[in-house]
């Protein structure tokens, strides 16, 4: 879908603006031999997003989206649900936003991203597992 079609979509539908969870997930680095598996583990899964996830990182496999949950019960036993699915060993971010839901994630262009966005490349660079909540 190009940029005119995007915008067309947007100005379709009705663009909503509610608190909800971001959510950032480091899987692996290119390099690590789990990667294929990694990708198709997680795209095989049922998980609620709010908005389709966006993939990319410099390092590797992750990706940003919302969770379609403004409790933080229910966004907790979803992280931990993909948590456990890939055995305790990736990285999982979490922070409670008001957001839209604007699709790609890209095009979001909310300052609300950057400070939970800037934590996690700082988790990604020190190579930390686990599950945070701002």
């Amino acid at each position: 879908m190009n940029l005119q079609e995007q915008i067309r979509r947007i100005l379709k539908e009705e663009i909503s603006s509610e608190v909800k969870y971001l959510i950032y997930i480091y899987f692996c680095d290119y390099e690590d031999h789990r990667f294929r598996e990694f990708v198709s583990k997680f795209e095989n899964m049922d998980i609620d997003f709010w908005v389709k996830p966006g993939k990319g990182h410099h390092r590797g496999f992750a990706i940003q989206s919302i969770l379609n949950t403004h409790s933080r019960k229910r966004a907790l036993d979803i992280a931990n649900k993909i948590y456990d699915e890939f055995n305790q060993d990736i990285l999982i971010v979490l922070s409670k936003q008001k957001v839209t839901n604007v699709e790609p994630i890209g095009m979001n262009n909310d300052k609300v991203f950057i400070k939970p966005g800037r934590y996690f490349d700082k988790l990604v660079d020190k190579k930390e597992i686990g599950i945070y909540i701002l």
